[in-house]
């Protein structure tokens, strides 16, 4: 294989299947439920606008959940004190109900939380994020932090050392797709404007008895039929092939 590939290839292989398969994630209850979705090839993931996740949120009767997340990073800081840079996670529906993640204070963000029209400046935050900011002992829960210098609401803090769905990407801080707009300075027509594409990385919880095969078959019937709607962006549709990694 090595000599097939190359060395680069095969290295990448390995850590995909590394990072997918082979080590439960810390904080993660559902390791054995929840799963990733791809829709293009590792390192070349095509990816959806808010009106086509909205639509395959509703129609794929094969999940209990789907979700998009992406990652950023923001300064944060307490009061007046010194900013610290900090990995974030935007989130974008039901996110921690797909990984099984509990609180350790608070409450998780749903799926509620990060609807367009909610309140984008609240967030969850891991317990070392907490200790870091305020220390082992001290609730965090209820305070506000500076993000990029917008104040966000803390409302829970993540459980066992959850620092994200990915262990090459571990994240401190999780915050709703719409903070793109305050924290970001995305243009709030961004969100829901069929020219950006807003959602690349997928999580899903499939039924229980829908197999990956089943899954998939019906993702690519529904995004086969929102491609037929948009012949201009057949080329885009075209390369949308859902993979479920379990």
């Amino acid at each position: 294989l090595t000599l097939a590939l190359g060395i680069g290839p095969v290295t990448a292989v390995y850590e995909m299947v590394d990072q997918l398969l082979l080590r439960p994630l810390p904080g993660v209850a559902n390791t054995r439920t929840a799963a990733y979705l791809l829709l293009g090839t590792p390192g070349r993931a095509p990816s959806l606008t808010q009106e086509d996740f909205d639509e395959v949120r509703r129609s794929a009767s094969l999940l209990q959940g789907i979700a998009s997340y992406g990652l950023t990073t923001q300064d944060v800081a307490v009061d007046e004190g010194r900013p610290v840079s900090v990995r974030a996670t935007t989130v974008f529906a039901d996110y921690f109900r797909i990984l099984g993640v509990q609180p350790a204070e608070g409450r998780l963000l749903t799926a509620e939380d990060t609807d367009l029209d909610a309140n984008p400046l609240v967030a969850v935050i891991s317990e070392s994020l907490r200790d870091r900011l305020f220390g082992p002992d001290v609730h965090a829960v209820g305070r506000t932090i500076r993000m990029n210098d917008h104040p966000v609401e803390i409302v829970g803090v993540a459980a066992h050392g959850f620092q994200g769905a990915e262990r090459g990407a571990r994240t401190d801080a999780w915050v709703p797709l719409g903070a793109l707009v305050p924290l970001v300075g995305f243009r709030p027509e961004t969100l829901r404007s069929r020219r950006d594409v807003l959602h690349h990385e997928f999580l899903v919880l499939p039924r229980p008895g829908a197999t990956p095969e089943a899954v998939e078959t019906q993702l690519s019937e529904i995004l086969a039929r929102i491609g037929a709607r948009h012949p201009d962006e057949a080329r885009h549709f075209a390369e949308l092939r859902p993979t479920i990694y379990p």
